[in-house]
């Protein structure tokens, strides 16, 4: 009965996530490129471009908070140009501007503005440093755009009009609670039943077919945030939080190598595997399945606080996706808990 409870509310959270993700995030009409000034040539004008994502904090703060006071302050005499990073192009033209600028790929993040010779990033070096060279270039009767081949193109593309969408660390921090509690749910209920004697419910049919069910929607998530890794390809987001911002960071890789979807890919199937090798099968593999269930579902659930943490924290985006996977796995270690215990208490 608790298991059933348990599973109806995260299949219902669960839809929550996952239902908005249809809806395009593109409801912007045009293209990357945001003016905060006219282009129009003038002399005395210094000129600037700054490279951002959505879902970026440290982008916004700059935006909000940086940008508008120096744009009043000098009016026409200031015309900085904001890049989008919201598709491939826009991404490339970050590459080749940075390595122009003569940064390694890695070396770099967002926001990343150029201003003359210099190159301004985070919301730290960007306030401190840009109203003393935006000064300095007046005082030299102006500074030109950088001479980066593809920005005069991307600039004349018409600038975003759509609502950007919900930054999403609310439901972030929701799926955090969820994976703690499994968390807590899976290492209590163990304590329990070995200092009591005592197994928690886990053999019910009906809810143990959800483990393959469920990492089959795990499985197919899995797949397409590897495609959208492997591939560089713009993610269907929905109306909530930055996926591509997410998939274009450097967490995106495990060591820098491995696509964090791939590796998605391998233990929902792992999962899978092992579950249906221990219910057709009686050999020994088949006897510790519901243990190895466990221990993969166990490492899935804190690796996915992880990188939910990362979200929150570091990368200041959120993944739809990711969040859907994370509560897909912290339902399956509550579901493999009591089996994996049952099974203990049988071979001891």
């Amino acid at each position: 009965m608790i298991h059933r409870r348990l599973s109806i509310c995260v299949l219902l959270l669960l839809a929550l996530i996952v239902l908005p993700a249809g809806s395009s995030v593109d409801a912007a009409a045009g293209g990357p490129t945001q003016m905060l000034a006219s282009s129009t040539p003038q002399s005395g004008v210094v000129r600037a471009i700054m490279f951002w994502m959505e879902g970026c904090g440290h982008c916004h703060k700059v935006m909000t908070e940086v940008l508008p006071p120096l744009q009043q302050q000098y009016g026409d005499r200031l015309d900085i140009k904001l890049i989008e990073i919201s598709d491939p192009q826009a991404a490339d033209l970050l590459d080749r501007a940075a390595a122009a600028m003569g940064f390694k790929p890695g070396e770099y993040g967002v926001p990343f503005l150029i201003i003359g010779d210099h190159v301004l990033m985070g919301s730290l070096q960007i306030p401190a440093e840009l109203p003393g060279l935006i000064e300095t270039y007046v005082a030299r009767g102006g500074v030109d755009y950088p001479n980066i081949p593809g920005l005069e193109k991307l600039a004349q593309q018409s600038a975003p009009t759509g609502q950007a969408p919900a930054n999403g660390f609310a439901l972030a921090w929701a799926v955090m609670a969820i994976l703690i509690s499994a968390l807590l749910y899976a290492v209590i209920g163990g304590l329990w039943a070995f200092g009591r004697g005592r197994i928690l419910p886990g053999r019910s049919d009906r809810i143990a077919w959800l483990v393959p069910l469920l990492s089959v929607a795990g499985l197919l998530i899995s797949f397409y945030l590897s495609y959208v890794e492997t591939t560089a390809t713009k993610a269907v987001c929905g109306p909530v939080g930055d996926c591509n911002a997410v998939q274009a960071s450097p967490y995106a890789r495990l060591f820098g190598v491995l696509p964090v979807g791939v590796l998605g890919v391998v233990g929902y199937v792992a999962i899978v595997v092992i579950w249906v090798w221990g219910r057709l099968r009686d050999d020994i593999v088949a006897i510790y399945a519901p243990l190895s269930v466990l221990a993969m579902t166990l490492f899935g659930v804190v690796f996915s606080i992880y990188l939910t943490y990362l979200e929150l924290k570091v990368i200041h985006a959120i993944c739809i996706w990711c969040l859907a996977s994370a509560v897909i796995m912290a339902a399956l270690l509550v579901l493999s808990t009591g089996p994996a215990l049952e099974s203990v208490s049988e071979s001891a």
